[in-house]
């Protein structure tokens, strides 16, 4: 792996905050149903089919295309890269 550049509390910060500033919570309708607001669903590239995807203490939703091409790295090779996560305080 190649060394990380170092980073400062701020920067994790502004970090966190642009990655999650989109999140959202979401309250199921009577039938299981969530609303997505139009700019996430443009965003995320989701149509009528749809991965949903347990990460820990949240759902992902995702376009199955994309969701494939994310986790085919990580199919090639899990054991490296959770090695490269751990030097890192991750896992």
């Amino acid at each position: 792996f190649e060394q990380l550049p170092a980073v400062s509390q701020d920067d994790v910060g502004e970090f966190m905050r642009f990655l999650f500033a989109e999140a959202m919570d979401s309250i199921p309708d009577k039938q299981g149903r969530v609303s997505i607001p139009g700019y996430l669903s443009r965003y995320a590239q989701l149509g009528d089919q749809v991965i949903v995807a347990g990460v820990r203490d949240h759902l992902e939703i995702w376009n199955p295309d994309l969701y494939a091409q994310v986790n085919s790295r990580m199919e090639q090779d899990p054991k490296s890269i959770a090695r490269g996560l751990r030097q890192y305080g991750i896992l």
